[in-house]
C-alpha cells in the first residue's frame, strides 16, 4: 500500500480494571505508524521498524530513512520513545509495564510532541489528538481576546 502522508493505527485492548464509572478500561496495545517509506509496529514488548526488531532497552538513537527513534528510561520498566518523522511531526509514545506494579495491563500512551506538519484535515487517532490540541489553543486565544486579564486569573 502507498501512503502520501502519515497513517497511525491503534489496536485497543480491554482490561479487567474499571474506571471511576465502573466501566472496563481500555488501553492502546499496539501502534502502527506508516509513511511512504517506513512501517513501525510498536507494542509494550516490541518495536518493529520495516521488519527489523528494535529494543525498548536500547537507549541509543536509531536513525533510518529520515526517521529518528530515541528511547529514554522513565522508570524501572517504563520507557518513553520520541519518534521524529522528519516532516515537522514528532510523536511521544510512553510504555507502561505491569511487572512490579498494581496495574492489570501493560500498555502504550501516545502524544503529539510537535504537530507543525500535521494537516488540519487529519483523521483517526492522530486527528483526534491534533484536533483536541488545536481546540485548546483556539479556546485560549478566544479567552485572551475576550478577557485581557485572563492570564492573571489562571496563573
Amino acid at each position: 500500500m502507498f501512503y502520501i502522508g502519515v497513517v497511525i493505527n491503534a489496536g485497543i485492548i480491554a482490561s479487567t480494571a474499571k474506571n471511576t464509572h465502573g466501566d472496563l478500561k481500555t488501553f492502546i496495545g499496539v501502534l502502527v505508524i506508516l509513511t511512504p517509506s517506513v512501517n513501525i509496529e510498536i507494542t509494550p514488548n516490541n518495536i518493529i521498524f520495516n521488519g527489523a526488531a528494535l529494543s525498548w532497552d536500547d537507549l541509543s538513537i536509531f536513525w533510518m530513512l529520515g526517521v529518528e527513534i530515541n528511547v529514554k528510561k522513565s522508570g524501572i520498566h517504563d520507557r518513553t520513545m520520541i519518534i521524529d518523522l522528519g516532516n515537522d511531526i514528532k510523536l511521544k509514545i510512553k510504555r507502561r509495564m505491569k511487572e512490579g506494579t498494581h496495574m492489570a495491563q501493560s500498555y502504550l500512551n501516545m502524544n503529539i510532541d510537535k504537530e507543525t506538519g500535521i494537516s488540519t484535515v487529519a483523521a483517526g487517532i492522530l486527528g483526534n489528538l491534533f484536533e483536541h490540541a488545536f481546540y485548546l489553543f483556539r479556546h485560549l486565544l478566544l479567552c485572551y481576546a475576550l478577557h485581557p486579564n485572563f492570564h492573571k486569573v489562571t496563573t
